[in-house]
């Protein structure tokens, strides 16, 4: 039989764009899954610097209100694509082996006379499966990886222009090795399929043909043939597993190289120990302003003095005058508590 290359345009308007709404629909649920995604670690800022750094409890109510909308969300939407993409793309896989089925109905029977019945159920049992990767979770996770990436790379490169080009420098290497070992991971994958269903079929045809195979006593020639097949089959897996965990491994690697060479190259300037007890503010006009400037003031007699015979009037107006210039200390040390702790909040 002779092979045709299928191309992407006869996919997508055979699979994909029949089912246009639902992966339409499926991608803005995609998208809401990705934003909501963002939300927890989008808080952690918030937390940090309104929270604990300025001990703000209404907005922790407010984070916490949000982030377990967010998660919600995120559920709702994760449980909505399955039920929509997942299951569309498992009721695509059963239609497509009816139509494979019936399509090797009306092939000839000298087809049949050269190709083995059990090759034949792998193929119309497995060889459509790779229809979710259009339809299913592989779409979803593709789109929804690239979409998160987007977003976090504009959040990157709001923050800091440089940081972000310079870790991009590791990401763009992985890119270039992830691409070099899907070219050498995909005719393995092809193959396996090929391997799994000769297999199969010689296993089919054996346990079929059982007392054939007994009476011409030739059991130790079909076991040696299934162990080839078997080991044919264990080497191409294990070539696919090589690939992939060095792929997984690098791509760690370089993201461990490049927090690394942040740390390294953006970190804090050296400054002099002294120059820093120096240039921090004193604890106790931030902590205590009121106890710093009491001690600098001179001492305030606030005694009442005793209304007797009304013969102090000068001692009574002299308590007065030293009431006001109380009350006049505590409005300005409330002054210098605000001024102060603004100061401290913006020193680094």
């Amino acid at each position: 039989m002779s092979k045709r290359k299928v191309t992407f345009s006869q996919v997508f308007k055979t699979i994909i764009w029949p089912r246009k709404n639902i992966v339409l629909l499926g991608l803005l649920l995609i998208i809401i899954r990705s934003l909501s995604g963002l939300v927890l670690p989008g808080s952690t800022r918030y937390i940090l610097d309104d929270v604990i750094g300025g001990g703000d409890l209404k907005t922790l109510q407010w984070i916490l209100i949000l982030v377990t909308g967010s998660l919600a969300v995120n559920a709702l939407t994760s449980f909505w694509l399955t039920q929509l993409l997942s299951v569309e793309a498992q009721h695509l896989i059963s239609v497509l082996r009816a139509d494979v089925q019936k399509k090797i109905l009306r092939l000839p029977t000298r087809f049949f006379d050269n190709t083995q019945s059990g090759a034949l159920v792998s193929r119309i049992m497995n060889d459509v499966e790779g229809v979710r990767n259009l339809v299913g979770t592989g779409l979803v996770q593709l789109v929804g990886g690239v979409l998160t990436a987007v977003i976090c790379l504009v959040l990157l490169l709001k923050i800091s222009l440089s940081m972000t080009l310079f870790v991009l420098i590791p990401v763009l290497i992985f890119g270039f090795i992830s691409l070099r070992a899907f070219k050498k991971i995909r005719p393995i994958f092809r193959e396996r399929g090929a391997i799994s269903a000769e297999v199969n079929g010689r296993l089919t045809q054996t346990l079929s043909g059982i007392r054939v195979i007994k009476g011409f006593n030739a059991e130790k020639q079909e076991s040696k043939i299934f162990e080839k097949g078997v080991e044919k089959l264990f080497l191409n897996v294990k070539s696919s597993l090589t690939t992939t965990s060095f792929v997984t491994r690098s791509g760690s690697f370089l993201l461990g190289v490049a927090s690394v060479l942040l740390a390294v190259r953006f970190h804090p300037q050296e400054t002099n120990p002294t120059a820093i007890r120096r240039a921090q503010p004193d604890p106790v006009t931030v902590l205590d302003p009121i106890r710093a400037t009491n001690a600098t003031s001179p001492t305030i007699d606030t005694t009442r003095p005793p209304l007797s015979d009304g013969k102090d009037l000068e001692s009574i107006r002299k308590w007065a005058h030293n009431e006001l210039e109380v009350q006049r200390m505590i409005e300005e040390n409330d002054r210098i508590i605000r001024r102060e702790l603004v100061t401290f909040k913006e020193t680094p």
